[in-house]
């Protein structure tokens, strides 16, 4: 090109300074344009619209330069068609687009930055410039690559708004390999995004009371509710209408950190997964004031078909979130962690997919090295809440299930579960697929395998475990150990399985200082060279038998009470082993009663007795304070002739509310009378080929 430079400048004298200043311009000018033409960058200023640059640069495939930031009011088409840099950006309203990282502010440089892009699926188009709902994109990937193309800064924060009425459809779908997504978070534009459920900790109060039944009520709410209250005027999902497959995954990350979701989606039986991640991390932002996470996800191919998919050392944070209405399970495998505190499992279909195949894994599955921390998590109307298997560990402290079927938990190949204080409540309703095909009962926990289960008392702040069956329940355990596996259920109240405690083949269990009742047969039954340490426990009200031990099993029920069975309080068959030293049953025992305090404790009055204090009693026969009656009790504060009760787990019984003691009554214990170690009434229960141990 021809040179505007005078060869003959600069002139000497005064001219010599504008001179140099002409020359320099042209230079300049000239350099520009031979730039633009061998590397291909334009500087926005040199158009007369921030659109001119635009269209300029996506015609010749020439990188844009923002010297500074562009304020524009109307859409900049094909916008992130272009490459930029340079310290500034585009603005419109109150949001600036800055074409590389935010600018620090050095005032204050831990102060956070934000930047974001709009998607609506019927409304938006690829080729605008997303800055806000009314000039919106039209896909998530889009959005998410024009993030990624920014060297963010370290404390900015990058949003993708679906806005109102935008719809999940097939090309939603984002695939992240390898790269840093975690600073981008995908919401809902105003409500859109709301799940409708938020927390109230006052539904349930702690310490739990003990109910005396599944109907009981605890602190200001019903057991049958939840934490959890859904406000259908408050919910406003995220909706779907996708090709309903393995390939329907809203996020699909590789090697990556997937950006945080931070929507309730409504996956209209075709969204297969929410998260699918390998090696990678993702966050679902739940709180208590709007739970987010998704529901009704995809029915067929049950093995693929996972809101939640964690793999190959992946890790997910899904606390205070909600997952409603799914067929297959919360995946967390090979190495991979979730953290799932307080979060609800609702709904979780029955154990059999649409064409009738068997489920094989539970509604929240920890598998081959896998855990999950879920303390206080919810499971409400599942089929098998929890599932731990292949070495995998699951932390479900003081978590509650309600009206569950099949099992609460399964526990097996060396693997664990911890759930103290746990409450489980109308567990074990028959069950079957959504058509209700099929039916059936299972168990509460079953161990296996060189599994282990703990469910001991949550502790002061919380409570005991509890775990009722519900009431028409006529099959399945409490708690069933086999094949070398173990369960530690300190100070529980188990109530109206078949069996509440069944153990077999070198399994053992620890229910010591429990309470176990109502059993349809037995409330303890242990054969096969099981052992269950049942020591100081309150074991009553079985259909048939309170404990059986046979073919070799071990039972201990040293101080324990056992009464109100319907045949026998201890059957021992075939070699049975039973420790009952001051074991007291139905034939044990017994002392008049001569007056009871409308007290705080009620203080009892009898007879002169030996008992101590901890020691388990049964009441029966009082006229006029009749709340005592067939009930056990707990020693407290014993004299000679008084005792002040207690219930089993040692809280004081308030009978100021109680009818007035007018007569009557007697107190069965285990203590041995007239200085004899031997309880005869223990051998009037026994059965054939039978070996007890009274005293020890």
């Amino acid at each position: 090109m021809a040179s505007s430079i005078d060869s003959n400048k600069p002139t000497q004298g005064t001219a010599l300074t504008a001179d140099v200043r002409t020359n320099f311009g042209h230079a300049k000018t000239e350099i520009d344009a031979l730039q633009v033409k061998t590397t291909g960058i334009v500087n926005v200023n040199d158009f007369g619209t921030v659109q001119e640059a635009v269209n300029n640069a996506n015609s010749n495939n020439y990188i844009m330069f923002w010297p500074e930031v562009k304020t524009v009011t109307s859409n900049v088409t094909n916008f992130h068609n272009v490459k930029h840099f340079g310290p500034g950006g585009l603005k419109r309203g109150s949001n600036t687009w800055y074409v590389e990282g935010s600018p620090v502010d050095m005032a204050n440089p831990d102060a956070a930055t934000t930047r974001r892009l709009y998607v609506h699926s019927t409304n938006g188009a690829d080729t605008n410039d997303g800055l806000d709902s009314a000039n919106a994109l039209q896909f998530e990937p889009e959005a998410l690559k024009a993030m990624l193309t920014i060297r963010h800064s370290s404390n900015e924060t990058g949003f993708i708004t679906l806005a109102t009425g935008h719809v999940i459809v097939d090309l939603s779908m984002m695939t992240v390999d390898n790269v840093d997504a975690g600073w981008i978070t995908i919401e809902g534009e105003g409500t859109l995004g709301n799940s409708g459920y938020d927390y109230d900790s006052s539904r349930i109060t702690k310490p739990i009371d003990r109910p005396a039944d599944s109907t009981a009520t605890v602190g200001s709410g019903a057991i049958t509710q939840s934490g959890w209250v859904f406000t259908s005027a408050n919910s406003n999902p995220v909706t779907t209408s996708c090709t309903a497959n393995s390939s329907a995954r809203y996020v699909a990350a590789t090697n990556a950190i997937a950006p945080t979701l931070d929507i309730f989606v409504d996956g209209n039986t075709q969204l297969d997964r929410l998260y699918s991640l390998e090696n990678s991390r993702g966050t679902i932002s739940g709180d208590t004031t709007d739970a987010k996470g998704g529901k009704d996800f995809r029915d067929n191919d049950v093995s693929s078909s996972r809101p939640l998919y964690g793999n190959n050392g992946s890790s997910i944070k899904a606390s205070n979130c909600v997952f409603d209405d799914f067929t297959g399970s919360i995946y967390i495998a090979r190495g991979s962690t979730a953290n799932m505190t307080s979060t609800l499992i609702k709904g979780r279909r029955s154990g059999f997919d649409t064409a009738g195949a068997a489920i094989g894994n539970g509604s929240v599955t920890a598998s081959r090295n896998g855990s999950i921390e879920g303390n206080q998590m919810e499971f409400e109307s599942c089929n098998l809440p929890i599932e731990v298997k292949r070495c995998s560990g699951f932390n479900a402290h003081r978590s509650i299930f309600r009206s569950c079927t099949n099992h609460l938990g399964i526990i097996h190949r060396s693997s664990s579960l911890s759930a103290d204080g746990c409450m489980a409540f109308n567990t074990l309703a028959s069950s079957g697929n959504r058509n209700g095909a099929f039916s059936y009962d299972g168990h509460g926990f079953e161990v296996s395998d060189a599994g282990t289960l703990s469910i001991a008392t949550g502790g002061t702040t919380w409570g005991f475990s509890k775990v009722f069956a519900a009431s028409n329940v006529t099959a399945g355990e409490g708690i069933r150990v086999t094949g070398s596996g173990t369960a530690s259920a300190r100070q529980i109240e188990m109530s109206g399985f078949k069996y509440n405690i069944y153990v077999k083949g070198n399994g053992q269990v620890e229910v010591s200082n429990s309470v176990l009742k109502n059993a349809d047969t037995y409330n303890v039954f242990v054969e096969g060279s099981g052992e269950c340490e049942a020591r100081f426990s309150a074991i009553s009200g079985a259909g048939t038998d309170n404990v059986v031990a046979t073919n070799s099993a071990n039972v201990n029920l040293e101080g324990a009470l056992l009464v109100a069975s319907g045949r026998r309080d201890i059957t021992i068959l075939q070699g049975g082993f039973v420790t009952a030293h001051e074991c007291t049953t139905s034939l044990s025992t017994t002392v008049n009663i001569t007056g009871a305090t409308k007290a705080n404790p009620v203080v009892v009055s009898t007879d002169a007795t030996n008992l101590e204090d901890g020691d388990l009693i049964f009441i029966e026969s009082v006229s006029g304070m009749t709340q005592l009656n067939n009930t056990v009790f707990k020693v407290a504060g014993r004299t000679s002739t008084t005792i002040n009760l207690q219930d089993e787990f040692g809280s004081n019984i308030d009978g100021t509310s109680f009818g007035t003691y007018t007569s009557g009554g007697t107190v069965r214990h285990g203590k041995p009378s007239g200085g004899s170690d031997t309880n005869p009434a223990i051998y009037n229960t026994l059965s054939e080929k039978g070996f007890i141990l009274v005293d020890t």
